[in-house]
Formats: structure tokens, C-alpha cells, sequence
């Protein structure tokens, strides 16, 4: 569905909005910012998310409700299931499940009835069931494209062989298989036990359809990158990629504007908030760089003691925000991040995408078709054929066009408002 602006009622009292984000940054990131919109016009808003990001949403005037065991970067990123995709659909019955009854419980207790709306990813189950049990109007929030089905053109997915020529019903059948043997036996008996307890019908096939909301699905995406499929398990409407950012430390932000200001444009490597993956990646971007003659900014939360010895050439930092630095980077390499994918194409900057786990294959290979990024494989990421995709992506006349024009596409404050708008409306 476009987004062409209708005649719109505004509420006529402020609302109370429940914001379930769930993940790592740059899952939380996009909900901050529309979170501030709504604040703004008015309304109260609660996050209910990991008690890791208290402070950040704190800091934004947002209502912040705990949510889960607190967890830390290190937590997160020595996780060796996250590497692994094999292993990484075990995240989906933490996600999913972990903390089920516990948001709905906190749903319930600040629920105001015909006042609240909630707002969550498709994979917060807790949320799903709360709005079939209280009757509260439910958004469901797409930022991972890959969560969308089709049988027409579907989305990279774990494990799963599901190229544009194979039949229909092919597609189908591995949909099923992996919903009867894989999904539905993780998650399913934790789900219907619950939907149980509360008089609600069974469900199954959950990822089939089951887990986005009947009353708004928002794709934070805009439709020249996620092409709609008629078959998409229900109307999404695309509002358009969220840049927001927050700021960094002051001293941290300082360090690498001084390493920016002192040479040529740097390459940027952005392992992720799951980190590296491999020890030696560290060691792996700097010989690369040497071997074309380039400067290289790491951007990783780890700690500075641990790092080997690294040429001046090379300057490693924690957060800093990827709106500000990227526009002076010549090239990133990535992992294949929704949002570090969004801040490079709006800084019109060629990518190299390492996607490992979940969603990264598919944003890669999204990426890829729009000519802005070449990928490489984990297993390839060594330093000889590195260099060469580096060589080649920062030499490519017409992949630096390509990221030029898609840079011209991306509206960077529209998509917060135009989230908020629909938000409202479905109050």
C-alpha cells in the first residue's frame, strides 16, 4: 500500500501509547524516534523493552517500563548462537516467548481502556495477545522485511532456498515444513498454553500470518527497496526507513572527528551490536586497508585494552552516530544491519556486506540489487579478497552513481511523522 496522505481525525484527548520494542540498538532506535513524536503531540508513552536501554529512552522524556534480565553488549555479543545460522532460530523462542506473560502482565496493569494503543514488533507475542484479550488496537512494526512472506518474490531466509523461478507451490510447501516441523514445535505449546489460560483459541502457524496485527502493520521501509507482494500476509503500508541516531559520548565523538579531520576519507567497518564474529577481524581490516593505501575506522563496542596492536592508520571506536560520520567515510563494510544499511544509502556511500545470521542475507541481497553494495560471504572474509571488493566497490563509476541516486530518494524526518500519523489515526 502507498502512503499518500488522507483526511486524517485527529484524537481529541491524549492517548497512552505502549511501545514493545524488543532486540538489539537498532531495533529500539526506529521507536525512540517516533516515540518522541508522539510525546510531542501530546500523548504518554511508554517503552517496555530491556532494562539495558533505560537510560537512552530515559533521556528522551519516554516512560520506560523493564522488561527481561538486564543484559550488556558483552551479553549479546559473545553469544555464539548469533553467529551461527544454524543456531540463530533459537532466538526466536526467547524472543517470542521469554518474556510473554511478562509483558502482557505489564500491559494489562497500565492498559486505560479506550485510551491505549500498542505498538510492537510482529515476534513480541505478549503484545499480539493482549490485544485479542483487552481488546486494545495492536500496530504491528515491520522493520525486518524478511518476517514478510510471499510466494512471488520472497525474502533471503535462514535456511531456506527460495529463488524468483521456482514454482509456487514449492515455496509453499517450505513454508509449511518449516512452520510444522521447526516454528511451531519451538514456540507453539508456550503460546496455545497461554492462549488457554485466558479463553482464547488455539492458533498455529504462527509466522504464517498469526503474529502481525488485523488492525495496522507499518513496514518502516520505503516500497523502492521492499517491493510490496500481493500475497504479503496482510496490507502493509510502507512508511518510509527511520535515520534516527542518538547522540554519542562527547569524548569518543571528539577522538574520531579529530581522525577524520587528519586524512583522506576512511573506510568504515561496522561489525555490529553482535561484534565481529571472528577474532581476527580486527586484524583482517587493517591489512586491508594497508593493501589500499586507505584509512580505517572501526566502530565497535568493545573494549580498547583487549584490541591487538593496530597501525595509526587505524582508529577503533565505541558508539558514535553513523548520520554524522558516514557522509565523511569513503566506503563502509557491514554486516548487513537494517539500520547501518539505511545510514550508509543515505550518505551515498558503496557497501560491503558480510551477512551472517536472521535477516542479514536478505538486506544484502536487497542491497546488492540496488546496486549500491557488493557482498562477501563470512567464510570469504579474508584479507586478500577483501581488499579486492574494496578495490573494486570504491573504483566502480557506476555503483557510486547508483548510491548517489538512492541517497537522493531517502527523506530523512519523514518517516517518524508518517508513523506517528497512523499511530494516531488508529487511536
Amino acid at each position: 500500500m502507498s502512503i499518500d496522505e488522507p483526511e486524517r481525525c485527529k484524537p481529541t484527548a491524549p492517548k497512552r501509547y505502549l511501545l514493545n520494542p524488543s532486540g538489539t540498538a537498532g531495533d529500539i532506535h526506529p521507536y525512540i524516534a517516533f516515540g518522541c513524536q508522539l510525546r510531542n503531540r501530546g500523548h504518554e508513552v511508554y517503552v517496555l523493552t530491556n532494562p539495558l536501554f533505560k537510560n537512552l529512552i530515559e533521556q528522551y522524556g519516554l516512560i520506560f517500563v523493564p522488561i527481561g534480565q538486564p543484559m550488556q553488549w558483552s551479553d549479546i555479543r559473545n553469544d555464539n548462537r548469533i553467529h551461527r545460522s544454524s543456531e540463530s532460530w533459537q532466538a526466536i523462542k526467547w524472543g517470542a516467548v521469554g518474556t510473554m506473560r511478562e509483558v502482557f502482565t505489564q500491559i494489562q496493569r497500565l492498559c486505560e481502556p479506550q485510551k491505549t494503543v500498542l505498538v510492537s514488533p510482529p515476534w513480541c507475542i505478549g503484545a499480539r495477545i493482549a490485544r485479542d484479550a483487552l481488546s486494545i488496537p495492536l500496530a504491528s512494526i515491520v522493520l525486518n522485511p524478511v518476517v514478510l512472506r510471499s510466494k512471488i518474490r520472497a525474502p533471503r531466509t535462514p535456511s531456506m532456498y527460495l529463488p524468483d523461478w521456482m514454482p509456487r507451490w514449492m515455496k509453499r510447501y517450505q513454508y509449511w515444513i518449516a512452520d510444522t516441523f521447526f516454528i511451531d514445535p519451538l514456540i507453539g505449546k508456550e503460546i496455545n498454553g497461554f492462549l488457554a489460560e485466558l479463553g482464547l483459541p488455539s492458533a498455529k502457524r504462527f509466522m504464517n500470518g498469526w503474529w502481525f496485527s488485523p488492525d495496522l502493520v507499518l513496514g518502516l521501509f520505503d516500497e523502492w527497496f521492499v517491493q510490496p507482494q500481493p500475497d504479503w500476509p496482510t496490507s502493509v503500508t510502507c512508511v518510509g526507513h527511520t535515520l534516527w541516531d542518538p547522540p554519542g559520548d562527547e569524548s569518543i565523538c571528539g577522538n574520531v572527528e579529530a581522525f577524520l579531520d587528519s586524512g583522506e576519507k576512511p573506510i568504515c567497518f561496522v561489525p555490529g551490536s553482535v561484534g565481529p564474529g571472528r577474532s581476527d577481524y580486527y586484524e583482517i581490516a587493517a591489512k586491508a586497508c594497508a593493501a589500499t593505501n586507505s584509512r580505517g575506522l572501526i566502530l565497535d563496542r568493545v573494549d580498547l585494552d583487549t584490541l591487538p596492536a593496530l597501525p595509526e592508520t587505524m582508529h577503533v571506536a565505541a558508539y558514535v552516530p553513523l548520520r554524522e560520520v558516514l557522509p565523511r567515510c569513503s566506503a563502509i563494510v557491514h554486516s548487513g544491519c537494517m539500520g547501518t544499511s539505511v545510514q550508509a544509502m543515505a550518505a551515498g556511500i558503496p557497501q560491503l556486506v558480510r551477512p551472517c545470521v536472521n535477516d542479514q542475507p536478505d538486506i544484502a541481497a536487497r542491497l546488492r540489487r540496488l546496486g549500491v553494495a557488493e557482498v562477501i560471504s563470512p567464510k570469504q572474509f579474508e584479507v586478500q579478497n577483501v581488499q579486492n571488493a574494496l578495490q573494486r566497490i570504491v573504483s566502480n563509476q557506476a555503483m557510486m552513481e547508483s548510491c548517489r541516486l538512492i541517497a537522493a530518494r531517502i527523506k530523512p524526518d519523514q518517516a517518524s511523522n508518517l508513523i506517528a500519523d497512523r499511530l494516531e489515526d488508529l487511536a
